[in-house]
């Protein structure tokens, strides 16, 4: 689930790759950008040839940024020079060929930051070793099936456990953001880890490609949650009628939005045999993000204690504003006002830092204004959870700063529990963030530091609720 605060990383996620350190690399170089209170680690590869020393590609293993070429580079007189012309940013620095150090200026939006690096022999590969290789003990097949609302065909991926079926079965439904089969973020393969755990403890599962990605077509620009929920009710149909699925012991796992999708589904088709709801909204989803919000920012110490609450109902304010005024020229300017009036409530430094400016904002807006979001934030999903009545487990870490644990998972028990559903079951996960990984802060920059895609408690914990259910 996006979180929308004015905050932005200083160096913008560039490339997403699945490459490692090139083996023709002679010299790795690691260093800091040091900004404010806030670092990022760049490691360099370095390779020499005829003409001297060039960079064969560039790692920033906190953004999981690998094997980035620079977009121009030159070596004289031991001064290297690169850029990468896509971050608008560039580096000049003096190599000492006896040290194998570098020393130098890191140049971005106008401004300058030491950048210094050292030899190094550390392994900074990304690693995530929950990620299945094949052969798998079980087969898999691809299915294409219809939205019969819209006629838009989507793709996806059935694992079938070996032995003699049918077998309960799953459809896994991911959050926000367009998300191909696999639900890769940051390197983890979330809904890959996830299927592969459930088949391999006789569980069918079916995961797909959000409409407008991977070999699923359609046009998600103009797509709401309530039109993913219509993809998902076709995947859910089709899974039930596979020959390898018991018809009576299908249902559906949602994460995050999924979350909200997996009850509007279940809502509307009452054959949906049981839900699994992983970091699911429960409150109103517009509280939902101003919650979602103060949490980052008071991690992020940019505010101080005494200020959080004026930052909290200016972005309540914010939402209210785009709820009610439909007309994104007009919802553009109010919006604008509205940070305009907060900026000078603060000093000059957290302006900067919570990157109040025009430019921002507007980038932000896009999103902000775009028919998903706007939908987005008007559901309330006691509406769909207050009329299912299959069995639901719902689960939640600790640590999750983007669907709060504890005010999500009470309304999510209030919800169901005042329909007189009573099969419910409901655990919050000590030490766990919003992907249910082992987690420090819970902010999601650790994401991608962290090893671990899934923690096994959890996906324990669904196997065996389902074959319990």
């Amino acid at each position: 689930m996006k979180s929308l605060t004015a905050v932005i990383l200083f160096f913008f996620l560039l490339v997403v790759a699945k490459a490692q350190k090139e083996d023709s690399a002679n010299e790795q170089l690691a260093g800091f950008v040091i900004t404010n209170d806030d670092s990022l680690l760049m490691v360099l590869f370095l390779s020499k040839n005829d003409s001297g020393l060039y960079i064969e590609n560039i790692s920033i293993p906190d953004q999981l940024v690998y094997n980035l070429k620079p977009s121009r580079q030159s070596f004289r007189n031991d001064s290297l020079f690169f850029e990468i012309s896509k971050a608008g940013a560039k580096y000049k620095g003096k190599y000492d060929s006896h040290s194998g150090s570098l020393k130098g200026k890191w140049t971005q939006a106008k401004k300058d930051f030491q950048l210094d690096f050292s030899k190094t022999d550390k392994d900074y590969s990304i690693k995530r070793p929950q990620t299945p290789l094949k052969p798998y003990p079980y087969s898999e097949e691809e299915i294409t099936f219809i939205n019969p609302k819209d006629g838009v065909e989507l793709s996806g991926t059935i694992t079938i456990p070996e032995g003699k079926g049918p077998f309960p079965a799953v459809v896994i439904v991911n959050g926000s953001g367009q998300q191909e089969r696999d639900c890769e973020i940051m390197g983890h393969k979330w809904a890959l880890v996830l299927a592969d755990h459930l088949t391999r403890q006789g569980i069918v599962t079916f995961r797909y490609d959000d409409r407008g990605t991977g070999k699923s077509g359609g046009n998600p620009f103009n797509a709401t949650t309530l039109t993913f929920a219509e993809d998902a009710a076709a995947a859910y149909m089709m899974l039930r009628k596979h020959k390898s699925a018991d018809i009576n012991m299908t249902g559906i796992i949602g994460h995050s939005e999924g979350g909200i999708i997996a009850p509007v589904v279940a809502s509307k088709i009452k054959d949906v045999s049981f839900l699994v709801l992983l970091a699911a909204p429960g409150i109103d989803v517009s509280e939902l993000m101003v919650i979602q919000n103060r949490r980052i920012i008071e991690n992020e110490n940019i505010l101080r204690p005494e200020q959080f609450q004026g930052f909290e109902t200016m972005i309540r304010t914010v939402y209210k504003t785009i709820l009610k005024t439909p007309d994104n020229n007009e919802a553009r300017k109010k919006v604008l006002m509205i940070y305009s009036a907060y900026a000078k409530t603060i000093d000059s430094l957290q302006v900067i830092k919570l990157k109040i400016n025009e430019k921002n904002l507007n980038q932000q807006l896009v999103t902000m204004l775009s028919p998903w979001y706007r939908k987005f934030l008007s559901i309330k999903p006691s509406e769909y959870n207050s009329k299912v009545k299959c069995p639901v487990l719902a689960l939640n870490g600790s640590l999750d700063m983007q669907v709060t644990a504890d005010e999500n998972l009470a309304a999510i028990s209030d919800s169901y529990r005042s329909s007189g559903n009573t099969n419910l079951t409901v655990k919050k996960l000590t030490g766990l963030n919003h992907l249910f990984q082992p987690a420090i802060t819970g902010m999601p920059e650790e994401y991608s530091r962290t090893e671990q895609t899934i923690s096994t408690e959890v996906l324990d914990i669904i196997s065996n609720w389902i074959k319990k259910h």
